[in-house]
């Protein structure tokens, strides 16, 4: 799956061991970075295809995308390249969609 590129100096390094940040942040370790005041995270090619969230802090973004990429797990479209990427890392050893 391709990643959504950020420029390095909008990118906000994570720790992804924090307990803080959700858990499916530390196995998908979405791009995190700002803009103006606000902080965004995306797992996938961009906003619109990818799983998106957004908040006034880093975690808050993190926590909005972990929503975000509960409902996408709830998608089986065979042509969802995103979808179809989070089931296998989750279920590696399952039939895809």
């Amino acid at each position: 799956m391709r990643q959504l590129e950020v420029p390095s100096e909008m990118k906000v390094n994570i720790d992804f061991a924090d307990n803080k940040v959700p858990e499916s942040a530390r196995t998908f370790q979405p791009v995190v970075f700002r803009d103006g005041d606000s902080y965004y995270c995306v797992l996938g090619p961009d906003p619109q295809e990818g799983v998106f969230g957004c908040g006034k802090t880093p975690i808050a973004a993190l926590k909005d995308c972990d929503k975000s990429l509960k409902q996408r797990m709830k998608v089986n479209d065979k042509n969802d390249e995103v979808a179809l990427f989070i089931h296998r890392v989750l279920n590696p050893d399952a039939d895809q969609l």
